[in-house]
This record gives structure tokens, sequence and C-alpha cells, in this order.
């Protein structure tokens, strides 16, 4: 199995993202924050996995990661063109 991410950076983000999400529910005005909290995690997980396997020469794992980053700025970039109500 490959290391690119140490184990214990899930449980970490993990356990700080349930408290990110319980201070959302119970703040309303700071869900937006959550929000931004939850989303950032993959991404940053995404980024630093196609920066490690691209430097161990996996590029099956780097391209992979890096096309996960490109589809999610796609729908990011592509979200300003939805109509709005």
């Amino acid at each position: 199995m490959k290391n690119i991410l140490p184990e214990k950076y899930f449980p970490v983000a993990y356990a700080i993202g349930l408290g990110v999400l319980l201070v959302g529910v119970l703040f309303p005005d700071l869900s937006l924050y959550s929000a931004f909290y939850l989303m950032l995690i993959p991404l940053l997980a995404a980024l630093i996995v196609a920066v490690r396997a691209f430097g161990n020469k996996d590029r099956a794992l780097g391209w992979a990661a890096s096309l996960a980053l490109l589809g999610v700025t796609l729908v990011f970039v592509l979200s300003f063109y939805l109509p709005k109500k």
C-alpha cells in the first residue's frame, strides 16, 4: 500500500470537522465558515497527494489526484454561470 498521506491526519481532520460542523449548526451565522472548512480539507488532501505522488514518481496516482482537483475547480467555476434566483 502506498503511504502518501500519514494515517494520523484523517482522524485529526475528522475530529476538527465535527467540531466545526457543530459550531455551524449551533451558530448559523458561522455556517458558511464550517462549510468552507468541510470543502477545503479534501481539496488540500488531493493537492498533497498530487504533489507527493509526482515526487515519488507515481504518475497514475498523481494524475488521478490532479484530475480530481481539476473537476472540483471546473464545478466551482461553472457554478458562477448558473442562473440566480
